[in-house]
C-alpha cells in the first residue's frame, strides 16, 4: 500500500507514510480518520484500509470549529495545517481535533527548529514558504503548553532530518520536470525511516484519549 505512493515529492510520503503507520499500528481495519486541513487530499491513498475523510479551510470547513461532534471519528489527524494557523488560535485547533477524536489524534507539523532552513530555503525558493515565515513555526513547548491542559497522553517523533529536507527540496526544485518523479521515487525507497535526526524538519505528536477511571 505505501510503496505504491513512492511516486510522491519525499517531503509528502515522508510524512503522509509515518502517520498512517501510526494508524496501521493501531491494529484494526475500517477505522473512521478525519483529515484536518488535508487540501487535495492526497494523504487519503494510505488510508485504504480505513474510511477517511479529508476537510480544508478551502471547503469552507474551519479546524478551530469543527463541524462535528465530540468523538465523531476514531482518529483525527492533521498534517503539516498547523503552522498555516495564527498562533493565537492553535490551542482551538488542537482542542478541536482532540475533541472529535474518539481514540487517537495524530498531529505533524514542520517546528521553530527548523526556522533558519526555512528562512533560507524560502529565499532559494523566491517566496515558497512565506507562510510559513509569517505566521511563525510552532514550536515543541508551544504544542506541549496545550497538550498538558487537555485529557491526553502524547509521544513525539521526530520526521526527516532539516539538512536533508533542504538539499531535497534544492534538488526537486530546479530538477527537471521529467526527472522528479524518478528522484522521489529512488529517495523514498532507499531512505524512508532513517532520516530522522536531529535536528528536524517536523514534529510528530501521537495522541490519546486518557482512560476515564
Amino acid at each position: 500500500m505505501y510503496k505504491d505512493q513512492c511516486f510522491l515529492n519525499f517531503d509528502e510520503y515522508f510524512r503522509y507514510k509515518a502517520v498512517a503507520e501510526i494508524i496501521d499500528a493501531m491494529g484494526k481495519k475500517g477505522l473512521s480518520v478525519l483529515d484536518v486541513g488535508g487540501g487535495a487530499g492526497r494523504f487519503l491513498n494510505f488510508l485504504k484500509d480505513h474510511s477517511a475523510t479529508s476537510v480544508d479551510i478551502k471547503q469552507g470547513i474551519d479546524g478551530t470549529q469543527l463541524p462535528y461532534e465530540t468523538g465523531s471519528f476514531d482518529v483525527v489527524t492533521s498534517i503539516d495545517a498547523l503552522e498555516h494557523v495564527i498562533k493565537k488560535d492553535r490551542a482551538k485547533f488542537i482542542t478541536e481535533m482532540v475533541r472529535v477524536s474518539r481514540k487517537k489524534t495524530i498531529l505533524a507539523f514542520p517546528h521553530s527548529e527548523a526556522t533558519e532552513v526555512t528562512l533560507f530555503m524560502n529565499k532559494f525558493t523566491n517566496g515558497w514558504l512565506k507562510e510559513h515565515i509569517e505566521k511563525g513555526l510552532p514550536s515543541q513547548k508551544e504544542v506541549e503548553d496545550i497538550l498538558d491542559g487537555l485529557p491526553v497522553t502524547y509521544k513525539v517523533y521526530r520526521n526527516l532530518d532539516a539538512a536533508v529536507w533542504a538539499v531535497m527540496t534544492i534538488a526537486e526544485w530546479y530538477a527537471p520536470q521529467e526527472l522528479k518523479q524518478k528522484l522521489n521515487k529512488k529517495f523514498n525507497r532507499l531512505f524512508y525511516g532513517n532520516l530522522n535526526d536531529d535536528p528536524c524538519y517536523r514534529l510528530i505528536y501521537e495522541i490519546d484519549l486518557m482512560k476515564e477511571v
